[in-house]
């Protein structure tokens, strides 16, 4: 049902702006400005003002970057993303995915594929790697730069993950 809105929204950007959403909705967490440039070949004399411009017009959002200088973006409306990331996905994608399904079903047993299907496999073991990143992020560098890390995943992780963390923090006292 989102595919006619989303598609024609997504054709009527410049092709410039295309090129940079592509860029930033294949990467779903927070993409620095570096590798953005890397991923669209464009300089950042080229990107800063179509990037503006996808901001002004809600496409995207910026966060600072972790571990990288300036700042990183990501799409603004995450279904939006979503959306894009089955649209574009390719048959070696595919069987990746497929890959991954049948290491996970051998290595753990048929009940644990069975609730990744179910619920979702970033719902169940992203947060608590995003977690525990942030966590020594925090104690090897400083909770700045960990709150950073956690501003550059989507919003789906970062949020359980602050749950995780403020128990963890909770059962240390």
């Amino acid at each position: 049902e989102a595919t006619p809105l989303y598609k024609a929204k997504y054709e009527e950007l410049p092709r410039q702006q295309q090129i940079i959403v592509d860029a930033v909705a294949m990467n779903w967490d927070a993409i620095p400005l570096n590798q953005l440039a890397a991923a669209t070949r464009m300089k950042n004399h080229q990107l800063s003002p179509q990037l503006k411009r996808l901001m002004d017009d809600g496409w995207i959002e910026t966060t600072p970057a972790y571990k990288a200088r300036g700042n990183a973006y990501l799409i603004s409306e995450r279904f939006f993303n979503i959306w894009f990331l089955m649209r574009r996905s390719s048959h070696r994608q595919k069987e990746k995915i497929h890959c991954l399904s049948r290491f996970l079903e051998y290595f753990y047993g048929s009940w644990l594929l069975k609730n990744l299907a179910e619920k979702g496999f970033d719902k169940i073991l992203s947060p608590y790697f995003v977690a525990i990143q942030a966590i020594e992020i925090a104690n090897t560098e400083s909770a700045e730069k960990a709150e950073i890390y956690l501003k550059n995943r989507a919003a789906e992780i970062a949020e359980p993950a602050r749950i995780i963390i403020e128990k963890i923090m909770m059962n240390r006292k």
